[in-house]
């Protein structure tokens, strides 16, 4: 799975199924960066809105559509909402690139 992800570049949007009891349940958006354990999600909500960063484990991970029809109207509809994701520099521990700006920028940030 770690080489797929790493396949898919900012460009590409993708949907993430990780919970395989809830099927219909994904996460929509780009990965931004990735490891050998957790995956970094730009997130789209589903009203094509900003949603902040979603940290995932690879393992959780069991399927991942990209440039679908429903990836494409999500981005189309990000796009055109005019929404944009902020940039922050990602070390090689996503966990800690995330913390410190979720500190730095004074955001809460919730762990499940």
């Amino acid at each position: 799975m770690t080489d797929l992800i790493k396949m898919f570049t900012t460009e590409t949007t993708v949907s993430v199924y990780c919970d395989s009891l809830n099927p219909d349940k994904h996460l929509t958006g780009w990965i931004c960066a990735s490891s050998e354990d957790v995956v970094m999600i730009q997130h789209i909500s589903p009203r094509g809105l900003y949603d902040g960063f979603i940290l995932v484990q690879c393992d959780d991970i069991y399927r991942i559509d990209a440039d679908g029809k429903y990836e494409r109207k999500m981005c189309n509809l990000y796009k055109a909402k005019k929404q944009e994701h902020p940039r922050f520099l990602i070390d090689e521990d996503l966990y800690t690139s995330l913390l410190a700006f979720c500190k730095m920028q004074e955001l809460i940030m919730s762990i499940e």
